[in-house]
């Protein structure tokens, strides 16, 4: 399981490394590219305001659910999106491999100026409703709200690979990695 997500129906979805599975409270609805999606790697997802859910494969495309238990293809791009947050500044940004920090909106992603545009990042988080913290293989970055540097750590790839990073409800930043939790 790569991700877990409530919608605002109430369904849970769930991304694993072999498609995505929807539970409404009784029973599994399963999808991978023999019924409807377009690559079965799912990194992610996110619901805007309206409802949609867009989900983030391993591909490059962004497929979207198009009815109760249908899925079709909304972006076939190169970009491989590995998560997408909203922020408290009204933006929705996609951390991708080797594309650095795109931005989201209506399926289409764009990408903003900024300081490491071809950088691959594998997990984000919000911190003081004003920065961004990012992660990649051996470090992690801090920018502002413009995505320029504010700080950043390089403390050796085994300490920050496979790396997550979350902020708890009294805004402490924990990272974990394989080589522990700080």
């Amino acid at each position: 399981i790569r991700r877990i997500l409530q919608d605002s129906k109430g369904f849970l979805w769930i991304a694993t490394i072999e498609g995505l599975s929807k539970y409404d409270g009784n029973s599994f609805t399963n999808f991978t590219t023999a019924n409807g999606l377009s690559h079965n790697l799912v990194n992610d997802f996110y619901e805007p305001k309206n409802g949609q859910l867009y989900i983030a494969l391993n591909n490059g495309n962004m497929d979207k659910v198009a009815g109760e238990n249908s899925i079709r293809n909304v972006n076939s791009t190169d970009i491989v999106v590995n998560r997408i947050i909203e922020t408290p500044w009204h933006k929705v940004i996609a951390i991708t491999d080797n594309k650095g920090l795109q931005e989201f909106s209506d399926g289409k992603l764009t990408q903003p100026l900024q300081d490491f545009p071809k950088s691959t990042f594998t997990e984000i988080t919000i911190i003081n409703d004003s920065a961004l913290m990012v992660a990649g293989d051996g470090f992690i970055k801090i920018f502002n709200k413009k995505y320029k540097l504010i700080a950043e750590t390089h403390e050796g790839y085994d300490i920050f690979s496979e790396i997550k990073i979350f902020q708890d409800s009294k805004k402490r930043i924990w990272v974990g990695s394989k080589d522990g939790l700080r």
